[in-house]
Parts: C-alpha cells; structure tokens; sequence
C-alpha cells in the first residue's frame, strides 16, 4: 500500500515525501509505522523523511499518562532507532493543549530531533509561536493563524505551510495569500491522508489554493 501511494505520488512528478505516523497510539505501532516509512525511503527512487506524530490522545489512556509514555518512552525509542528525523504535534481542540505540545516539542529538542506543529487549524492556540520559539521546522496548516503569526514564524526561520486540500474539504477558511507572501511564507504541501485531504501531488493543492 505505501508503494503503491509513492508510486502514484511519483506519477504527479513529486520526488519528495514527508510520511507521518500518528495513528498507533502507542509506542510498539508508532514505530513499526516509522520503520515501514524508512524502508520505503532506503529502496527509493524518492526521498522520504519521517516524522513522528503525536496526533491525538488514546481515550482509553488517562491523558497525563499518555503525554508522559509519549514523552518518555515513544521520543527517545524512535530517536534511538534513527526512525524518525521530526516531531509533529496536533495543538487544538480534542487534541493536545499548548502546554503539553510544549512538553512533547521540547523533548524532541532534547533527543535532537526537529519540531514542527498542526498549528491553528480548528482554534487558534498560539501553537505556531511555540514553534517559532523553539526554533522548529514547520508550523502547518495555519488556517486560523494571523500575520503576528505569520512574522513570528518568518523571523525565526521557520517554515509556514498551507495545506489548502484539508481546508477546502474541511470547509475551514484558507489565509489571506497575500498577507503570507508579504510575510514570506511561501510553502503548500497535499497533507495527503485518508480523512481530510486525499490528493495524490502538489499541483491539486496548488489548484486549490488559488481557487
């Protein structure tokens, strides 16, 4: 199934891919997804970078507990591993608050991995500053972000990223491009996934954002 998805990925002259987990739950499934993404990457022909996301708290975990195992437990075995080169959380509403994506990006510092956040996509949060503070990678989404967001992340080097497939699906407002390109954001990726933003390529996300 993976590479049947790169290969269609390929097809659309994409020659780069960003693979998330998220979805496990726990440790043992977050990594055997992370391998899988890896072994994908070594037999090519395209690069892939994997990222290991905390998504969503598992429900029938107490929720410090399961910040705590992620944090001590799923970062550094995927870190030991070498199975991951980032960490992504998802800050909002039914997902992680600002203080716990603080906690999970700052031990992904700590093991000396890259940070990146699901930043102000159903709520704004303040998530895309904390990247921007931790000097992290990527804030993306970004569909309720403003411009002191946007030049926060700007001044720190730090990537925006427009996911306009998962907007238009979602029915969520995209940012004024405008303003983003003022501020130099200048990134749109497919955040390709089952549930909100099946594209398979750049050009549909490029297509919807400047609909």
């Amino acid at each position: 199934m993976a590479r049947m998805r790169a290969s269609a990925f390929l097809r659309g002259g994409v020659t780069s891919l960003e693979i998330k987990s998220g979805y496990g739950l726990d440790t043992a499934s977050e990594l055997a997804m992370l391998r899988v993404a890896r072994e994908l990457g070594e037999q090519g022909p395209q690069r892939v970078t994997t990222t290991l996301l905390a998504h969503v708290p598992d429900p029938a975990v107490e929720r410090e507990r399961y910040v705590d195992t992620f944090v001590t437990e799923t970062i550094p075995a995927a870190a030991a591993a070498g199975l991951a080169d980032a960490v992504d959380v998802f800050c909002d509403r039914g997902a992680f608050t600002l203080a716990e994506a603080r906690r999970i990006l700052t031990a992904a510092k700590d093991h000396g991995l890259g940070v990146k956040a699901h930043a102000e996509q159903l709520s704004h949060t303040g998530a895309s500053k904390l990247v921007a503070e931790l000097g992290g990678l990527s804030a993306d989404h970004l569909e309720l972000s403003d411009e002191s967001d946007w030049r926060a992340l700007a001044a720190a080097g730090s990537v925006a990223t427009l996911l306009p497939g998962a907007a238009v699906i979602l029915g969520k407002p995209l940012p004024s491009a405008a303003g983003l390109r003022e501020a130099g954001v200048k990134t749109v990726a497919s955040d390709h996934n089952p549930g909100s933003s099946p594209l398979y390529g750049l050009l549909p996300a490029l297509q919807q954002h400047w609909r």
